[in-house]
């Protein structure tokens, strides 16, 4: 008996950026982040693109089931 596959999985997040600046006309400028789950709405605030990306990467490392590429429907691709 064959095993249903599941659908594959995905998010999608807004991502904002903007820059914050002092009233210290010396102090460079710093870049700030949000992404926001299209989802459910939740908001998440970044000082650093760094941190950003450690949350990006651990989101998508979450339940990571790699399937084999035998397994991937070509139709199911966009």
């Amino acid at each position: 008996m064959a095993q249903a596959k599941s659908p594959p999985r995905y998010s999608v997040y807004l991502l904002r950026c903007w820059q914050e600046r002092d009233s210290n006309t010396d102090v460079p400028a710093m870049w700030r982040f949000s992404l926001e789950d299209s989802r459910s709405g939740k908001r998440v605030g970044f000082s650093t693109i760094e941190t950003l990306m450690h949350f990006l990467q651990a989101e998508l490392e979450q339940d990571e089931v790699a399937p084999a590429a035998d397994d991937i429907d070509p139709n199911s691709l966009w």
